[in-house]
């Protein structure tokens, strides 16, 4: 499954964000550095895959039939330029619902990491949403990247405004999966 989007365009900018692996700090698809302390992540928007950037089609994504299960094909895909992918969708007050679609390994790592941290915790519950604190990042390696730091604070109840927008593909109509999400491996 792809989705296809260019992060300035369709609606989807405004709420678009990434960790600058060059300025250490999450950004908005506008470039602009966003104070971003803590940030409820819903765990049922989670879509695991592989993305990549092109010039002549802008971003890819190929998502896994299964979260968590990669695709069959993953061997081939990377040969064409894809790596690890993740989508969740992200809400705080202050910016109300984001989209964060990234396959950067440095972010891919992190969000990874904190995701499994939230699926162990002792009252973890897929039917509320995971509450992170963004500890500032740091760098890595000799090239002036840095990752991010988040720890996983608690699972919550849903914030009445953390309403997750229908962002199905155009061209090719998202699996209806109508199956709890109990079983995503973190």
């Amino acid at each position: 499954m792809q989705f296809e989007y260019d992060d300035k365009s369709d609606g989807l900018g405004t709420m678009y964000i990434k960790h600058h692996h060059k300025l250490g700090k999450f950004v908005g698809s506008d470039g602009m550095a966003l104070e971003l302390d803590s940030f409820a992540l819903c765990p049922k928007s989670v879509k695991t895959g592989l993305g990549r950037y092109t010039q002549e089609n802008g971003y890819e994504f190929i998502w896994d039939d299964k979260t968590g299960v990669p695709n069959p094909d993953m061997d081939n895909l990377v040969k064409e330029g894809y790596t690890k992918a993740f989508q969740c969708f992200l809400y705080t007050s202050k910016y109300g619902v984001m989209l964060w679609q990234r396959f950067q390994i440095l972010e891919w790592n992190e969000w990874y990491n904190a995701m499994k941290a939230a699926h162990n915790a002792s009252d973890v519950d897929v039917n509320k949403v995971a509450v992170f604190k963004y500890a500032g990042s740091e760098p890595v390696g000799t090239y002036g990247n840095y990752k991010p730091n988040l720890e996983f604070v608690k699972w919550s109840e849903r914030p009445p405004e953390f309403v997750i927008p229908d962002i199905t593909d155009p061209v090719k109509e998202e699996k209806k999966d109508d199956k709890p999400y109990d079983d995503i491996p973190f």
